[in-house]
């Protein structure tokens, strides 16, 4: 089987903490009883160590210690087979947490603008990780969901299922900074033996192997290589690339990426409001969509939610440029409900303005038709990247993290080498068709709406109210968000 044989060992590799600082703490799991084909694979799992000067070995190099990259981290940690692997986490920027240069200000400031919309999906997977009961404050969450179309009068409202025990409606979603996420997966992670984290650290060259791993691994000509920009080197059986949209190692890999722009910019920013309300809202304008997502605040005097507003180039720059008190005052015009739906759908809550920065960031979608070369992998943003309209951006990602644990733990149990091809292209086999229906249907929603003809307005919004009528078909596009392509086939 491959991966059978034990990697050149040698003395305790210098580590590299949050900070950047070299120390000499070993992070070899014990060893643990197991059936005889589990038990050579984890035999031939490399120890972090030393292989000449500026050189280590591990099993596994995650490249991004964003939310998907930190994720699949803190999922290897926790499984008993995968934590005994050797793992690298590598980012170019300082982590956040007790250990790390970033820390989160507790004196109750606004909610950063920077957060994301987590599905229960998502939210289990942190939670299997043993994350999510550490993020402060708690993440809100909405039980309600809120979209009309503002050029007719479709619309369509999705609500939480009822909790068995309570009968209350169960979330649709969370709604996190990435801030608060982040910093619980760092603490977290600075507490894994096995785990040695890199930061800042920046990546100056990949290379690959050109052909298949071979049975016998008795040097490092057949493992992948980061070259850091200080010269250090790391040899690894897997080099995960979790670096973002625009990965510099999805472009090293020489990895295909098609795609396309939408010539539309996303304005957000946190906005204070005159009350809490567990709904996310969304309507669909003749220039983009807009949202506004439910905020958890650290004082009880103040509210705040969360604006996504999608728009022209030129509309996001005006956004960026009127004053705190304007902009409120244009969301609140922007969200008012059609007269036809006063009566049922909740109003929005009133926006007084906005509060600290405004950001922005061009939209695009980009995909790749494969997922993985020679121990090169690809997860989250780095393998494709959606239009925000549905927030399903991250979650995409966390299912990436949990199906590649998935392949990585099965390899183990077989006795393979966690960087085969067999276990690669099992992962790619799982995630690329949701992936694809995901992509596929929020490209071709932003192109319905996008449209400003009246054949086509009149029909979206036949559509939207034909939807919410039909509970079998809205009960499927609800679990398709928070379950993922699996739960589109669950039609009671």
């Amino acid at each position: 089987r491959e991966g059978r044989e034990q990697l050149q060992s040698g003395p305790a590799a210098e580590g590299v903490d949050a900070a950047g600082n070299a120390s000499r703490a070993a992070v070899e799991a014990p060893a643990r009883r197991r059936p005889s084909r589990v038990r050579a694979a984890a035999a031939g799992a490399a120890k972090p160590e030393r292989m000449g000067e500026a050189k280590r070995l591990v099993d596994v190099a995650i490249v991004g210690a964003g939310l998907v990259g930190s994720t699949l981290a803190a999922q290897l940690a926790r499984r008993p087979l995968c934590s005994q692997l050797s793992v690298a986490l590598l980012d170019r920027h300082a982590l956040r947490g007790s250990g790390g240069a970033v820390t989160l200000d507790p004196g109750g400031a606004p909610p950063s603008a920077r957060v994301s919309t987590l599905s229960p999906r998502s939210v289990d997977i942190l939670r299997g990780a043993g994350v999510w009961e550490r993020v402060r404050p708690r993440p809100a969450s909405f039980g309600r969901m809120q979209v009309w179309d503002r050029q007719g009068n479709g619309s369509v409202t999705y609500d939480g299922d009822p909790d068995g025990a309570s009968g209350e409606a169960l979330p649709l979603g969370y709604v996190a900074e990435n801030a608060t996420v982040l910093q619980a997966l760092h603490d977290l992670l600075r507490d894994q033996a096995n785990l040695s984290l890199m930061a800042p650290a920046s990546i100056s060259s990949l290379s690959l192997p050109h052909t298949e791993p071979p049975r016998k691994l008795t040097d490092v000509s057949s493992l992948a290589k980061v070259e850091l920009a200080n010269g250090d080197q790391i040899h690894a059986r897997l080099v995960v690339a979790a670096d973002g949209a625009l990965s510099s190692l999805r472009s090293m890999s020489k990895l295909p990426v098609y795609g396309w722009r939408y010539d539309q910019v996303a304005v957000t920013t946190t906005v204070r409001v005159d009350e809490y309300m567990p709904i996310a809202f969304q309507t669909f304008l003749k220039t983009g969509p807009l949202a506004l997502l439910p905020l958890q605040s650290a004082s009880p005097s103040e509210h705040y939610s969360n604006v996504v507003w999608s728009t022209t180039t030129a509309e996001a720059e005006r956004l960026l440029k009127v004053t705190d008190a304007e902009f409120g005052r244009e969301v609140n015009e922007s969200l008012a409900l059609p007269p036809s739906k006063g009566s049922s759908m909740d109003p929005p809550p009133y926006v007084h303005g906005s509060v600290g920065k405004r950001l922005s960031f061009p939209l695009c979608t980009r995909v790749c038709s494969s997922y993985w070369r020679s121990r090169f992998v690809l997860i989250g943003d780095a393998a494709h990247s959606v239009h925000p309209l549905a927030g399903q951006g991250v979650n995409i990602g966390m299912a990436d993290c949990e199906t590649l644990a998935d392949c990585l733990e099965q390899a183990l149990e077989s006795g393979m080498d966690v960087g085969s091809a067999t276990s690669l292209k099992r992962y790619e086999q799982r995630r690329a068709p949701e992936a694809a229906v995901m992509v596929g249907g929020l490209h071709f929603l932003q192109q319905l709406f996008a449209s400003g003809t009246p054949l086509v307005t009149k029909l979206r919004n036949v559509g939207l109210n034909a939807v919410d009528q039909t509970p079998v078909v809205k009960n499927a596009f609800k679990r398709l968000a928070t379950e993922g392509l699996a739960g589109l086939f669950r039609w009671q």
